[in-house]
């Protein structure tokens, strides 16, 4: 089984740690455990994908701040995630703190 979390970051702060725990308890489970993120990631014992690169984030920020389009400015790094997932193929996704 493929557990694939999406959040903001990886083993940093309190949600990247929660995220890096859940993550071992999946692999304790024998299931295989992915995350992806947008934002950082410190090292894991998960498999990571990252969303996008800082030019998309940076995009999206100012998207956000000039046209009030948080959440609509990230097309192509969308995308290019979603492909990835194609292949994945996670048998759960698990959407963890995407406000970010």
């Amino acid at each position: 089984m493929k557990i694939l979390r999406i959040g903001t970051e990886v083993n940093r702060s309190s949600i990247g740690r929660t995220m890096e725990n859940l993550g071992k308890l999946v692999q304790r489970e024998g299931w295989e455990s992915i995350i992806a993120y947008g934002r950082e990631a410190n090292n894991s014992s998960s498999e990571i994908i990252k969303i996008g690169d800082n030019l998309s984030l940076y995009n999206h920020v100012l998207q956000t701040r000039l046209f009030d389009k948080h959440g609509f400015a990230s097309y192509y790094a969308t995308k290019s995630f979603l492909n990835k997932l194609d292949k994945i193929k996670p048998s759960l996704v698990h959407l963890h703190d995407i406000h970010g």
